[in-house]
């Protein structure tokens, strides 16, 4: 079964999705340190999803890292039991590296399958998707209505299932525990 979303012309609302910004000199670098994969190159409207941290023992999490405008994100599914900025807050000792929840202050829609950022004011973007292949819109959390109302002139809303599906047949994005 085909999800809707490959198409290029739907999209996911994931704003309970977990976001956490990483502020401070050494964001990236920092990051660099305890992730299997390389971030240090990544620039604005940038991102790598499916990251894990370094350690294979202890608590695990999968998450994107993305730079959308000047920001750097972490976002994980809301499901993971592991929440990565309780696992990460112990890492930010002796650098200058800040922490900080925006879960509640940012919406973030997610674009699988499209190719090019909809023209959506009071928003960045970052690919890929933290669903695999497609494009990540964020914004703040008090533009959500005016945007998601935007968003829907020109495209479809795609519900729990069809993300599950997109997922399922992409076998792309960040995954539960």
């Amino acid at each position: 079964m085909t999800s809707m979303l490959s198409s290029g012309r739907a999209f996911a609302d994931l704003s309970s999705w977990r976001k956490v910004d990483v502020s401070g000199t050494e964001a990236l670098t920092w990051l660099n340190e305890l992730v299997a994969e390389r971030v240090t190159g990544l620039v604005p409207g940038q991102g790598l999803p499916a990251v894990s941290l370094r350690s294979t023992q202890g608590p695990h999490a999968s998450f994107t890292i993305a730079v959308a405008g000047g920001n750097v994100l972490l976002i994980q599914e809301p499901s993971q039991s592991c929440f990565v900025m309780d696992l990460l807050s112990g890492e930010v000792e002796g650098s200058d590296v800040v922490l900080d929840d925006r879960t509640e202050d940012l919406a973030l829609f997610a674009f699988p399958g499209r190719a090019v950022a909809p023209n959506a004011p009071g928003t960045a973007f970052y690919v890929p998707s933290c669903l695999g292949a497609g494009i990540d819109l964020v914004s703040l959390m008090e533009d959500r209505r005016f945007v998601l109302a935007s968003l829907e002139k020109a495209f479809t809303l795609a519900g729990r299932e069809d993300v599950e599906s997109w997922r399922a047949a992409s076998g792309e994005g960040a995954t539960g525990d």
